[in-house]
């Protein structure tokens, strides 16, 4: 079952756009933090000196700056700390925030950087940093049963490689619904040695919140729709806002989208009129041959990168728009249609389009017709009034620990529940086989699949990354209450 907006509580959204101006306030670009005029090799020991290409700037984000002049390691600061946000209208939010600024500012890298982040915790509660997607060492992966919660006032240093160009994000792996609720979200891009060079590189972060009439933070429930679906906001964001202005391209513009949901219970229903596009990216990084799609299902916690080309007529338009699920005035559930990004062609005759190529590592070969070797079966108790969630009838903290030796393992996935739960595990990747006994056409390697309500998914999980693992449903709220789990990996020699 597909969370309602309000999750059936409220019948009407009022979501507006802008029409006039460019991006403006509302989307910064930043340049890189690496530049042009960063280098590899060692003129000391001998090793020639090459100019690195200069990283893309991005639009809707700032960058965190590097504060190492080694080209191979971007070092940054981050501190969570509580601020205000306006996320409509005039009125500021008290939230939780990333140096400030909801989403967070984007840490920028090369595959195979060294990435330092000196974190400071300047809020009433502990906390930790996930880094969403990346295969990383469990020390450094933010799950607290390795290393503890950072306290308030306290600081903690995340040091690791990015193994693995792609598109990902950072947020609290502790009291998750709350911290990511109130603002505490990121991303981190990990570029290709060489990146294509598109017209532009946007950042759309797609999310919810659920406000007061007052614009402060609504209550958090323990019980009722909040803990069965996963909470629902009544304003839908992108890019921390509600309403941003339209923003000005000319035909035959060609861009990179990294898309992002970082809501806690709403999926993403998303299309793209007046534009051609294909999907050259999912959450374990670039797809060279890339698909097309009509419309896309992004997931909570899961990415997807576009080439997207603006082929509409000058003075047009184009639009980027949520299809969202709501209660008419009987009740019905139906679709509502809501443009939450509008792209205005100027009145200038179109450009040729720029050649660009996507490149990146072929897929791993699967085989489509295996036989799981595991099965993780999610489902839900009623405890004593307070519904409780699980994993193989594990809840946790008291959750499954299982291991595997490192190679593939195909896994079935079967949802008991009738809602949805994108399920997400770290440190790895996998692919989908099978939804149902139907072969699944969803390219690309993965770290977050959506499984529907009553629903069989079939993965092969590349398990070549060594640790103690968790894995989990990614509505926070779900995760929280019981339904996690955890595998070791067992490195060679173990």
């Amino acid at each position: 079952m597909r969370a309602l907006i309000g999750l059936g509580l409220v019948t009407s959204l009022v979501v507006t756009v802008g029409c006039s101006g460019e991006s403006g306030a509302s989307a910064s670009a930043a340049s890189s933090s690496s530049g042009g005029t960063a280098h590899s090799g060692d003129p000391d020991a001998g090793e020639p000196v090459v100019e690195l290409p200069a990283l893309p700037a991005l639009q809707h984000t700032t960058v965190l700056p590097d504060l190492n002049e080694d080209a191979a390691i971007v070092e940054v600061a981050l501190t969570a700390e509580q601020t205000s946000h306006t996320y409509r209208g005039s009125a500021p939010t008290q939230v939780w925030a990333y140096n400030g600024m909801v989403p967070g500012p984007t840490i920028q890298a090369r595959v195979g950087d060294r990435v330092i982040v000196h974190f400071v915790n300047n809020l009433p509660e502990a906390t930790t940093v996930h880094w969403h997607g990346l295969r990383i060492t469990p020390e450094m992966d933010g799950d607290v049963h390795h290393v503890p919660a950072v306290e308030p006032g306290a600081m903690f240093t995340y040091d690791f490689i990015v193994p693995d160009a792609g598109s990902f994000w950072f947020h609290p792996h502790y009291n998750t619904p709350e911290q990511i609720e109130r603002g505490l979200m990121g991303t981190l891009l990990v570029h290709e040695a060489t990146p294509p060079i598109f017209d532009a590189e946007r950042i759309l972060f797609t999310d919810d919140v659920k406000l007061t009439s007052g614009n402060t933070i609504a209550p958090f429930l323990t019980s009722g729709p909040d803990r069965m679906h996963g909470r629902g906001g009544n304003v839908l964001l992108l890019n921390g806002r509600e309403t941003n202005d339209a923003i000005t391209v000319q035909a035959g513009t060609r861009e990179r989208w990294r898309l992002f949901n970082g809501a806690n219970g709403r999926t993403m229903e998303l299309s793209i009129t007046g534009a051609s596009f294909k999907i050259v990216g999912t959450d374990g990084g670039p797809l060279p041959s890339g698909y097309t799609a009509s419309r896309i299902t992004l997931a909570i916690g899961q990415r997807f990168d576009l080439d997207v080309t603006f082929d509409g007529a000058p003075g047009s338009a184009a639009q980027l728009t949520s299809h969202i699920l709501m209660l008419d005035a009987n009740e019905d559930v139906v679709e509502v249609p809501v443009i939450i990004q509008e792209f205005v062609y100027d009145t200038a005759g179109a450009r040729p389009v720029i050649d660009v190529t996507v490149s990146g590592p072929d897929l791993p070969a699967v085989d489509y017709s295996a036989v799981a070797q595991k099965t993780l079966a999610l489902n839900g108790i009623n405890d004593n009034g307070t519904v409780r969630f699980s994993i193989n009838e594990y809840i946790s903290p008291n959750e499954e620990h299982w291991q595997v030796p490192m190679g593939d393992m195909t896994v079935e996935i079967v949802n008991q529940l009738p809602m949805e739960h994108p399920f997400h595990i770290h440190g790895q990747f996998f692919q989908v086989l099978r939804r149902g006994t139907s072969v699944a056409d969803e390219p690309g390697l993965k770290d977050t699949v959506l499984v529907g309500g009553m629903q069989r998914v079939v993965v092969t999980i590349h398990f070549n990354n060594p640790g103690s693992w968790m894995y989990h449903c990614h509505i926070p709220e779900h995760s929280e209450v019981g339904m996690m789990g955890h595998v070791h990996v067992m490195a060679d020699g173990d």
